[in-house]
């Protein structure tokens, strides 16, 4: 058994990115965990860091950033504002209740996360390197819901009928639309609902 605590001041995290296979790590429940985490106890953490395999990370009650890094991982992060960042991999993430935020870290299909509880009060994030976007609130003329950019300015683009999230990086067409996301519960967004940093 490994007691994993705290270490004064700050945000302290669970970290199995050196594991050699995957891991269940649970912040609420560790006595489920699975693989290298098994056994682990936590005291005052925060945050979980998975591997690079498929991984199952589940949150707490209280604030969590979980990061699952490579392959096709399934986190939850249950009660609290949650940032959920898959990384790498088509990864399926549950924010539960609480003003949650959804990374998205990739602009190639292969990585295509699926958000499965978008509610209102929940953001999606992306980086302004990635996206080409200005740091802050995503701005209106950069969303567009449908199938397709409308104009020169349509970055993402949003098919409400199957909730398919899409990055355009000329709004123009001329070079494909990318799948970034998909919000499985089908939920209506716009651009307040996004956030750039």
């Amino acid at each position: 058994m490994r007691i994993i605590s705290a270490k004064g001041a700050g945000s302290d995290w669970a970290d199995y990115s050196s594991a050699s296979d995957k891991v269940k790590a649970d912040l609420k429940a560790p006595g489920s965990n699975t693989g290298d985490a098994a056994g682990d106890v936590y005291v005052s953490i925060e945050h979980l860091r998975g591997t690079g395999f498929k991984d199952v990370l589940l949150g707490d009650d209280f604030a969590n950033r979980i990061e699952g890094l490579a392959k096709n991982d399934n986190i939850s992060g249950r009660d609290g504002n949650d940032t959920l960042a898959g990384g790498a991999g088509k990864d399926t993430l549950k924010g539960g209740a609480g003003a949650d935020r959804f990374v998205l870290a990739s602009v190639n299909a292969a990585d295509a996360d699926k958000i499965s509880d978008f509610a209102s009060g929940d953001r999606i994030e992306l980086d302004s390197a990635l996206y080409g976007l200005p740091v802050g609130a995503l701005p209106g003329n950069r969303f567009v819901t449908g199938t397709a950019a409308g104009d020169g300015n349509d970055r993402i683009i949003y098919n409400d009928a199957n909730g398919k999230l899409y990055f355009d990086a000329d709004g123009t067409g001329a070079q494909a639309q990318v799948l970034i996301a998909t919000i499985s519960n089908l939920a209506t967004l716009s651009a307040g609902d996004f956030v750039v940093i």
